[in-house]
């Protein structure tokens, strides 16, 4: 009779535990499902105002370092720009080739202009400050060195956005696709997905980043906040904390079109790919409580998702696990095609699946470090 019972109790404690874990995986797949649908539909249901203001035309400022080859094909593409007053780069402290690059475009262009920062310090915040103090335009285009324009209408398109009360602007800066590679498309589906966080964040008025490869904003409002003088402790950061420290000095306005994107190369290797987002994701400690709990409900909920589907996987319950994961990819996919398509990577929806199980991986490297790594120790070069 023991021996019954005792069977009895373990199905029922075994049971209790599938049921809590079945329980668990559908609240965490709706969660970061919902989380999701809700960002998607804000960027679908935005209208990209057409606006035809006359603005003076922007300081187009780029910070670089050891960045030789990179100038030597991209500069060209920033020169030719429609509206530009001026294009400020400063050399910060290369040891490579830039300087003489610089001085040979400097040679044929009236409008180009060589920097040096004051000081050798680590970030460029400090270049980027005495560029854009040294700018005759009120407003100012950031961009890096190895950032391709798609266009000779970039700077005019993000410069028509900028008004009396929209002195910030938050353009994209998608990756080169290369074929046949799970670290290019990787990558750029995690661009992609920032973006539609950033972009949507903005939208519902509670802006947290933007990009440096793609940014305008009024020298006034830079002034007004102090310039990057709350957060110099921090070497990286010059974009997402800035907007961090403006957000409640003007409203922000993001830009769509493809013309105004901005492309740069996808890095080549998982070790660079894993430093970049290192020092990207080293100043997640200096933003809001409210942007911390917001930007963790996904990576939270997703890896709750995985790990209760691996338990009920471990248990043979593969049809309910395939049913609950297909659901919320027809639903993503569907919601997310007019997103992808309006950032030009449609082509990535049809490895949905595939990114957002690798997904996972990603966030148990990167995020729950992030909010508490240092981010004094953040570099560039």
């Amino acid at each position: 009779m023991l021996k019954i019972f005792s069977h009895l109790y373990y199905f029922y404690t075994k049971y209790k535990f599938l049921l809590l874990t079945k329980c668990s995986l559908v609240f965490a797949v709706f969660v970061s499902t919902l989380y999701w649908m809700v960002l998607f539909l804000r960027l679908i249901t935005y209208k990209e105002t057409i606006r035809y203001a006359k603005n003076p035309k922007p300081s187009i400022i780029i910070s670089a370092k050891n960045a030789s080859k990179c100038l030597d094909k991209n500069l060209p593409l920033v020169l030719k720009q429609e509206m530009i007053k001026e294009l400020i780069v400063t050399n910060d402290y290369s040891e490579d080739e830039t300087q003489k690059i610089l001085e040979n475009f400097e040679a044929n262009s009236n409008i180009l202009k060589i920097k040096k920062p004051s000081i050798d310090r680590p970030g460029k915040k400090l270049a980027l400050t005495e560029a854009i103090s040294s700018a005759n335009s009120n407003h100012i285009l950031l961009t890096d060195a190895d950032c391709e324009p798609i266009s000779d209408q970039w700077s005019s398109i993000m410069n028509e956005k900028v008004d009396k009360n929209h002195q910030l602007v938050l353009g994209f800066g998608p990756l080169h696709k290369k074929p046949k590679s799970f670290l290019n498309l990787f990558a750029r589906y995690e661009t992609c997905i920032t973006a539609i966080q950033y972009f949507s964040f903005a939208l519902f008025k509670i802006p947290y980043m933007g990009v440096g490869r793609n940014m305008l904003f009024t020298k006034g409002l830079f002034e007004k906040a102090d310039g990057y003088k709350n957060h110099l402790h921090v070497a990286s950061g010059d974009d997402d904390l800035f907007v961090k420290s403006i957000k409640d000095l003007t409203q922000t306005r993001i830009c769509l079109d493809p013309n105004s994107f901005v492309y740069s190369e996808a890095p080549i290797s998982w070790l660079g790919y894993y430093r970049q987002k290192t020092r990207h994701m080293a100043t997640a400690n200096e933003y809001s409580p409210i942007h911390k709990v917001l930007l963790s409900i996904h990576p939270f909920f997703h890896i709750i998702s995985v790990l209760t589907s691996l338990l009920l996987l471990i248990n043979h319950h593969w049809i309910f696990v395939f049913l609950i994961w297909g659901i919320k990819w027809l639903v993503l996919m569907i919601f997310g095609l007019p997103s992808f398509e309006r950032l030009k990577n449609r082509d990535l929806i049809k490895f949905y699946p595939i990114l957002d199980l690798a997904l996972f991986l990603y966030y148990l490297i990167f995020s729950f470090g992030a909010f508490s790594k240092s981010s004094k120790n953040a570099t560039w070069n």
